[in-house]
């Protein structure tokens, strides 16, 4: 029977750096259809803010930066056998606040303060609308361990649009690197929706889903450096944070209360 599955990501390479083995796993199975939507992919044009061109600089983007990063994308996804698909919003270092100003400032560090309501809107009107069109059994998107805007941003627009589905499944990822740096244990923090995470789970990776998810992940040129420039031996690292977290990729299940469905 054929089944559907949906994976949200805020940023293009996060779907794969957290949790590309499960989904070549799904995705080897020719029942399984396995779409992934980047939700913060959207074209940007200059002037950029000074985050963003210190991040060109430090990812040697020279060209358009979101075109050349959703070329990796593509090539990353062809390795693991699912179906990219790329929203229209823009990553918070391109986005500006309602006086103009950048959400993000000179430090990509920073987390900027307060909602984007009509930003939320459209992000889960996006993703109601791909639930309804794929009729997926399962919907997959990050946990946001780490607190990135852009993360928050894609996990409680999910939470929200699932809600709205009663009978999907709904599962949330260990955000890596952000796993990597903070060790095993990390936890989600309180959801919205009065969603509730169930006990975290690891979903055991075969060899050759694993090869996948690394040749997915050295698709990802422009993002090497800024993310393994300390310990560039990503295998080593993934393989030592997997074997700790019981032998594979971490994932939560989630419910909802019934005052929580709206």
């Amino acid at each position: 029977m054929q089944q559907d599955i949906l994976a949200v990501s805020p940023h293009l390479d996060d779907a794969v750096l957290s949790a590309g083995g499960h989904l070549a796993a799904l995705a080897a199975d020719e029942e399984n259809w396995v779409t992934v939507f980047t939700v913060f992919a959207g074209l940007a044009a200059p002037p950029y803010s000074p985050t963003a061109q210190r991040l060109h600089g430090l990812m040697d983007l020279t060209g358009d930066p979101v075109a050349e990063r959703r070329a990796e994308d593509l090539a990353a996804h062809a390795e693991l056998g699912t179906i990219a698909r790329h929203g229209r919003f823009p990553d918070s270092i391109y986005r500006t606040r309602p006086d103009g100003s950048w959400l993000v400032g000179n430090d990509p560090t920073d987390e900027p303060d307060g909602d984007e309501p009509e930003l939320h809107r459209s992000v889960v009107a996006a993703i109601g609308r791909l639930i309804s069109e794929l009729r997926p059994a399962i919907v997959l998107t990050c946990a946001a361990l780490g607190g990135h805007v852009d993360h928050v941003r894609t996990r409680d627009a999910v939470l929200d649009a699932v809600s709205h589905h009663p009978g999907v499944r709904l599962q949330l990822w260990e955000d890596l690197p952000y796993g990597l740096w903070a060790g095993p244990g990390g936890q989600p923090s309180v959801l919205p929706h009065d969603a509730v995470p169930g006990e975290p789970f690891a979903v055991e990776v075969s060899e050759e889903a694993r090869e996948a998810k690394y040749r997915a992940i050295a698709c990802y040129r422009s993002q090497h450096r800024m993310l393994w420039d300390d310990d560039p031996d990503y295998r080593a690292r993934l393989g030592r944070h997997d074997a700790a977290n019981g032998g594979g990729e971490r994932f939560w299940d989630v419910a909802f209360s019934r005052a929580g469905v709206r």
